[in-house]
């Protein structure tokens, strides 16, 4: 699973990088200069192929695009901070690329 999310990120050389965190859980941020802090975060599951988490000014950018195709989310940690969806694996290169490829 780790090839595939590192292959979608490889896609956008000049806007993303991605770093596998223990458990695979993959750390993707734009490093573009457009996002200062929060990122975007796959870990692989068991029982269904992913979570996706959006952190700091990224779920302020990107939850609105989140919720639009693929519902509320299922769950927020203390103080709203983090919603988290559980995506397939082509829902996933679907979020990675729209991350890396347009003008948050």
């Amino acid at each position: 699973m780790s090839q595939y999310i590192t292959a979608i990120v490889a896609q956008y050389p000049d806007t993303l990088k991605c770093k596998v965190n223990v458990g695979e859980r993959h750390r993707i941020r734009r490093i573009d200069g457009q996002i200062r802090r929060g990122s975007l975060w796959v870990a692989p599951r068991k029982a269904y192929d992913y979570n996706v988490i959006v952190t700091g000014e990224v779920a302020e950018r990107m939850c609105n695009f989140l919720q639009t195709n693929f519902g509320d989310g299922l769950e927020e940690q203390p103080k709203g901070r983090w919603k988290w969806w559980k995506m397939n694996t082509g829902e996933v290169a679907r979020v990675i690329q729209h991350f890396g490829g347009c003008d948050l």
